[in-house]
């Protein structure tokens, strides 16, 4: 993968960030998007081969508006890393959540990227 560029959604904490890490170890240039730019700043700001970018999966325009929004030799990615995600609704147990809650997290989980 050295030399590809990938781009790893929800990339502010937990497996995300790890993933964006592991890429950038291997030689990978990254696009890190998250809601919190904060942390992926933290993490990744002072590295020249990764891009940090706040991003909204769920925000259908922002995710439209993503590709242009790259600065040029960014915009072929190689790799996608659909990482984001959501629980029900303030982590309910399973058989409380509602029909919402589930399209919710079916909607970030599948249609975030």
């Amino acid at each position: 993968m050295k030399g590809k560029t990938a781009l790893v959604t929800g990339a502010s904490s937990g497996i995300g960030m790890a993933t964006a890490r592991a890429l950038l170890d291997g030689g990978c240039r990254v696009i890190t998007t998250a809601r919190r730019r904060e942390p992926m700043e933290q993490a990744f700001g002072g590295d020249a081969r990764a891009l940090v970018l706040p991003l909204d999966v769920t925000d259908g325009d922002a995710v439209a508006a993503l590709p242009d929004s790259l600065p040029q030799g960014w915009r072929e990615i190689d790799l996608l890393v659909a990482n984001a995600g959501s629980d029900l609704g303030g982590r309910a147990p399973f058989l409380e959540g509602s029909m919402a809650d589930y399209r919710n997290t079916l909607g970030v989980n599948i249609d975030g990227v």
